[in-house]
């Protein structure tokens, strides 16, 4: 695909410059106020067990898109309904990576990755959770992070990241398969990093930021993403090593031989 300098720049760059702003003035509103009213257990084990996600970071998430959450209170939307929005952006974020306009499919990612906390807040709210929308909300997950993942892997077709894509597209759907295998079976698991949270918010910035990177070296090093690339090889690696590490964990504990 026709690669663009100037219109990933402003892809990326404008929507950053309006974002950053807001997202480090409410840092600073949210940081008062934390210090004053501090979250029960219930409520952090809400926010989940994300090791390379800090606390902080994932309190203050949870706090900005309050008022959104409450909103959709209000207005009666389903969390099935959100999901399923989700999966749309999803979708449209994968169309992006493939035509190869970063910016926009960064964007797009972590919108739909952001409407993916809402539908389990917003059930847990309305005291509306089920095991047939956690199933449903878990199964569009799959084909949300699948959609994704093919859009980059088009785009890198005939390229030696082609296969890096791929290997960090396998680890990732690894993970959440042996997770939910090993809670359908009922057995402890090492839980490990690189969940889904961690990779939208990888692959989601890396895509936003590279294309101000290439704006500034292109003439260097040409319009490889090479932030992407550098997440992509990430992912590819850690996701991998956590599922291996999830096999002998399981082997060892059950004292299963090979």
């Amino acid at each position: 695909m026709e690669y663009s300098v100037s219109r990933e720049f402003w892809f990326s760059l404008l929507p950053l410059i309006i974002i950053n702003g807001c997202f480090f003035a409410a840092l600073a509103v949210f940081a008062i106020i934390r210090k004053r009213k501090k979250l029960t257990e219930a409520e952090l084990k809400k926010l989940g067990d994300s090791k390379p996600l800090p606390l902080f970071l994932r309190e203050y998430w949870a706090w900005i898109i309050g008022p959104a959450e409450r909103l959709f209170i209000r207005h009666g939307i389903k969390p099935n309904t959100i999901t399923a929005f989700s999966v749309f952006l999803a979708i449209v974020s994968g169309y992006f990576y493939f035509r190869g306009w970063w910016g926009l499919a960064g964007w797009t990612l972590i919108a739909s990755g952001t409407c993916d906390m809402f539908d389990g807040r917003i059930a847990r709210a309305t005291k509306t959770e089920t095991r047939s929308g956690a199933f449903f909300d878990s199964t569009l997950d799959r084909y949300s992070e699948a959609f994704t993942f093919m859009g980059i892997l088009g785009y890198y077709q005939g390229s030696w990241i082609f296969w890096v894509t791929f290997l960090a597209f396998t680890g990732s759907m690894m993970i959440s398969y042996t997770r939910a295998r090993s809670e359908g079976l009922q057995m402890e698991i090492y839980k490990g990093f690189m969940q889904r949270p961690e990779r939208i918010a990888y692959i989601g910035i890396s895509s936003i930021i590279s294309p101000i990177l290439v704006s500034i070296y292109h003439e260097w090093w040409g319009t490889d993403q090479h932030l992407v690339i550098f997440v992509l090889v990430l992912i590819a690696v850690a996701s991998n090593y956590v599922v291996l590490k999830r096999i002998n964990f399981i082997l060892e504990k059950y004292n299963t031989p090979i």
